[in-house]
């Protein structure tokens, strides 16, 4: 930018010597036009300095706002991508949590299949076992169906009376010799030692006839079943229950419940 003012100035000198030459002619003039192109001169310099100061300032401005722009945009892409990270896990959650509700779903359909599947398979089982019952007892009247599960009793067969009365129980449940079926199922229960079944046996029978004539049979060996479960309270509960309700009995059965009561020291 110097050489360019200087080859002006050059310029400019010599036009303004050439004119001095031919109107003036005097050396004073030509000094005075030399001062006040110096004086320009400088002022042209101060003002190119000024303005080149002023460039560099803009300059350095220029370069901070683009070293903070760049600062931000970094913040922001990091931002970004912590973002983008974020999103990334979220979704991951999301999807594992739908997979998770998908296999859920799933099992529940192939939980309700099987249950339906077993429903199915236990009333079909049922059903045949009613026919079975049906063919080999139905055509029995009830008291030669009764006398025939006693029978198997008093030889001990145990199982095949099982059938028979249960068989009795089932297809003449309001008969009445429905109490004592009940009552003798237990008893061959009893007789096993297979006390949980007989429990529950003299339990029905009382619940169901308590009416009949074998309710207090019913209710006494209940409390003795009860006795041999190493039940204690329950036990004497039903000795008590009993004794209130049968004061009646005969002799032998009340010295046999207090020897009952006795041994497992009733209150």
């Amino acid at each position: 930018m110097k050489n360019v003012v200087c080859f002006f100035l050059s310029l400019f000198l010599t036009a303004s010597f050439a004119h001095a030459q031919t109107h003036n002619g005097s050396t004073d003039a030509l000094l005075m036009m030399l001062q006040e192109t110096q004086s320009r001169l400088e002022a042209t310099t101060a003002e190119i300095e000024t303005m080149r100061f002023e460039f560099e300032k803009l300059k350095k401005e220029l370069e901070k706002i683009n070293a903070d722009t760049s600062l931000r945009l970094k913040e922001v892409e990091e931002k970004l991508s912590q973002t983008t990270t974020r999103t990334a896990a979220v979704e991951e959650v999301i999807f594992k949590a739908q997979e998770e509700q998908k296999k859920a779903e799933q099992q529940r359909i192939q939980e309700e299949k099987l249950e339906k599947q077993k429903k199915a398979a236990a009333e079909k089982a049922e059903k045949e076992r009613k026919e079975k019952l049906k063919a080999s007892y139905g055509a029995k009247k009830p008291q030669a169906l009764y006398d025939e599960a006693l029978a198997l009793l008093n030889k001990k067969n145990y199982q095949k009376s099982q059938e028979a009365f249960k068989a009795f129980l089932e297809l003449h449940p309001k008969n009445g010799l429905a109490g004592n079926a009940q009552y003798w199922l237990g008893e061959s229960y009893y007789a096993q030692g297979k006390y949980d079944l007989a429990a529950i046996a003299f339990a029905d029978g009382y619940k169901n006839y308590q009416t009949g004539t074998k309710a207090p049979d019913l209710l006494f060996k209940l409390g003795m079943t009860l006795s041999r479960l190493k039940k204690k309270n329950e036990a004497c509960v039903a000795f008590d229950s009993f004794e209130k309700q049968y004061p009646k009995v005969s002799g032998a059965m009340k010295k046999q419940l207090a020897a009952e009561t006795k041994k497992l020291s009733c209150k």
